[in-house]
């Protein structure tokens, strides 16, 4: 007789739960610079449903391995960079589909001014690079505030410390940023477009 080939399907669903129990979702085969990022930057928040799907095979023969999370997440707090704000007060969807990742909110906070749309997607080792999308508005003095607090400091140096402002600024950026080591060496670089109205400013 011929071996049989064992095709194992696994679901897990959440409702109502909270992120400070994420751990228990997480696998232990991931890299422990991720585990720790992990540890320190989910801060808190709410995972309104959340579902898992597993599919592949044990029985050593090669199988093609599929993984979907999907999680409706409200009211994270998020210490994504030391060099950079935390994110309050989120609310969106995180799915992961095998290498693909992609996080979408509906609403945000950074320095208690509300973000109106933020995307980040990971397509995959193909790309090798994490896009993020942000477009808001803002009040002027934020923007002072990411040039003096934030890593953009180090650019800027003490040139904007004693300037105030009034009025709004929109904002429309979008930055790739690669994160495996090949990158560099298939010319993958460090890409930005950022795009700044001012909108009825008094600057001092």
């Amino acid at each position: 007789m011929g071996s049989e080939m064992c095709i194992r399907d696994r679901y897990l669903g959440l409702q109502d739960s909270s992120v400070e129990y994420y751990e228990q979702l997480v696998p232990k085969r991931i890299p422990e610079d991720l585990q720790q990022w992990l540890s320190t930057s989910v801060i808190k928040g709410s995972i309104d449903s959340a579902g898992f799907i597993y599919r592949g095979g044990f029985s050593g023969e090669d199988v093609t391995r599929s993984v979907q999370l999907f999680l409706d997440v409200a009211d994270v707090d998020l210490a994504y960079s030391e060099d950079w704000p935390i994110l309050t007060s989120a609310s969106g969807q995180v799915l992961v589909d095998n290498q693909y990742v992609a996080v979408n909110t509906q609403k945000a906070k950074v320095v208690n001014e509300p973000v109106e749309h933020l995307s980040v997607v990971w397509s995959g080792d193909k790309r090798k690079e994490l896009s993020v999308d942000v477009k808001s508005e803002f009040s002027s003095n934020v923007g002072l505030h990411f040039l003096n607090n934030t890593w953009l400091r180090t650019k800027v140096g003490n040139t904007f410390i004693h300037w105030s402002s009034e009025g709004n600024i929109k904002v429309d950026v979008n930055v790739n940023v690669p994160l495996l080591a090949s990158a560099q060496n298939d010319g993958i670089s460090p890409k930005q477009r950022v795009a700044i109205d001012f909108i009825d400013n008094t600057i001092t």
